[in-house]
């Protein structure tokens, strides 16, 4: 019985210590967490992205909420920009996850519309695209 009890209490410790966002990935993900609080306040997010940040956005994507989809490109160079044009014309909120501004007025320059900056911390960006 307190074999049983002592496992019980080591399994909700453990469980409750993963739940955390903050117990075991605050140093690698940090600049991530204002990023992710953005894109679930955003109505029918699309997140946009290129493969070399996919990857931090992927590692915190259980946090999302099922209604945000995410395009991630290989490189600018590889957008299907007709795509994103679309899917800012249909009203839904087209949101750009880029490390440098560089990239974020390229994909402006590319798509025609303007960037709206929600985060800029680091190397991490995080914008809307919004009809000019």
């Amino acid at each position: 019985m307190v074999w049983a009890l002592l496992c019980i209490l080591s399994l909700e410790s453990s469980h409750q210590t993963v739940a955390e966002k903050t117990s075991w990935t605050k140093g690698y993900d940090s600049p991530l967490w204002d990023v992710i609080e953005d894109i679930k306040s955003a109505n029918q997010p699309i997140v946009f992205t290129t493969s070399d940040l996919g990857v931090n956005l992927l590692t915190l994507s259980y946090y999302l909420d099922p209604k945000t989809q995410l395009l991630v490109a290989p490189s600018l160079d590889d957008v299907d920009v007709g795509s994103i044009q679309n899917q800012v014309k249909s009203g839904r909120e087209v949101l750009v996850f880029l490390s440098t501004q560089e990239e974020e007025r390229k994909l402006a320059d590319m798509t025609g519309y303007d960037m709206q900056a929600l985060q800029e911390k680091g190397d991490v960006l995080l914008s809307r695209l919004v009809a000019p």
